[in-house]
């Protein structure tokens, strides 16, 4: 399965970066590459087809952390402020995973949530 997760993190990243050249749009080709990797092997987990969830939940946390370092791009913020957000993060990675609805919606409307009001608020 890591195989073809590396080819996949690798020719989405690829696509990523050739839509970024045509279009101007400012996006991380690897962090594009990751998130569709995730995106399409969450999908393929829960119509039932074989995905190896060690794989799936690294490149998850990845992209929590991803998301917290571009958005200290905005606004330097606290430690604390971003342990809130990684931290509630990982929690609706775990949820997304584990198909618990309720705690994947309350952890993300809380990292969402911080993010708005502590990295957001001057853009």
């Amino acid at each position: 399965m890591i195989i073809i997760t590396i080819i996949s993190i690798f020719f989405l990243t690829l696509i990523a970066w050739a839509f970024r050249q045509i279009s101007g749009v400012k996006i991380c080709p690897f962090c594009a590459g990751v998130a569709l990797t995730w995106l399409w092997m969450l999908s393929a987990y829960y119509l039932g087809y074989g995905t190896d969830l060690t794989i799936l939940a690294m490149l998850m946390g990845g992209s929590v952390v991803g998301i917290s370092y571009t958005l200290e791009k905005y606004r330097a913020q606290s430690l604390a402020a971003r342990t809130i957000f990684i931290v509630s993060g990982f929690e609706a990675v775990y949820s997304l995973i584990n198909a618990e609805w309720a705690w994947f919606f309350a952890s993300f409307l809380i990292a969402l949530s911080f993010a708005v009001k502590n990295f957001l608020k001057n853009v």
